[in-house]
């Protein structure tokens, strides 16, 4: 399990040679430079386009769940609301 403060640093690592298919986003928090998505989880532009990048050119499914007990949601989806 690798641990990641943005997503821009999971497209660096996708980029060059990390082999990874699935990312978990468990919550972002929300301030006033932030979009938000989901009650657990808002993003400011730089974000969205890293996740975009990571969806849709490096194929990789990326989901949020906050906790085990809770949905999973397709983090494309939640990217529509922005």
């Amino acid at each position: 399990m690798l641990l990641f403060t943005n997503p821009m640093d999971a497209l660096m690592l996708k980029k060059n040679g990390l082999d990874y298919g699935y990312l978990n986003v468990s919550g972002m928090r929300f301030n006033e430079n932030r979009h938000r998505l989901h009650k657990n989880m808002s993003v400011t532009l730089e974000e969205k386009e890293a996740f975009e990048k990571l969806i849709n050119e490096e194929n990789v499914e990326v989901y949020m769940q906050t906790t085990t007990r809770d949905e999973k949601t397709k983090v494309s989806e939640l990217l529509k609301n922005y």
